[in-house]
């Protein structure tokens, strides 16, 4: 039994539209939300083996949000290029990539791709994973190399609407 937590980053701004889409922050309520989550998800799931995030700046903010929330150090977060807009493919060409040994992956990434993860993964479908949504899956498998259509159930699925 392998665990995989999928976290879309939080709420991005907008402010500037000459700005790379990269390069957008997290605005107030994303900045809120990355406050009040942590400690949310930390008494939900366990501390994960491994926090892979893609480089863009929201996602960022909120991976070193969640970080902290479990005592992980900032540089102890895998940045990987490939998880910026992820498409299914290389979402799962990624945890395929991950050693046995590890028991827990937590990804922070982007829609449509985590998205499309979950309702690869589970039998039962979500329209949209929300910003800063956490689906928390427990994958009936032993090697991440095996990961196939509908081998995970739910576990945990949080987003910051559950706290007001």
């Amino acid at each position: 039994m392998k665990r995989l937590t999928l976290i879309r980053h939080g709420k991005s701004s907008w402010a500037s539209l000459a700005q790379e889409d990269y390069e957008r922050p997290l605005n107030s309520r994303g900045l809120r939300d990355c406050d009040r989550m942590p400690a949310l998800i930390a008494s939900k799931i366990p501390r994960p083996q491994a926090l892979l995030s893609s480089g863009a700046v929201r996602a960022k903010m909120t991976s070193e949000a969640i970080a902290a929330g479990y005592a992980i150090a900032a540089d102890d977060i895998e940045y990987l290029p490939a998880l910026y807009q992820a498409s299914l493919d290389t979402l799962l060409e990624c945890i395929r990539d991950q050693a046995d040994a590890l028991e827990h992956l937590m990804l922070v990434g982007h829609n449509p791709g985590l998205t499309e993860l979950y309702n690869h993964l589970c039998p039962q479908s979500v329209d949209n994973l929300p910003t800063l949504a956490v689906a928390d899956l427990l994958l009936d498998i032993d090697s991440w190399q095996a990961i196939h259509p509908h081998c995970a159930s739910a576990e945990n699925f949080l987003k910051p609407k559950l706290i007001g």
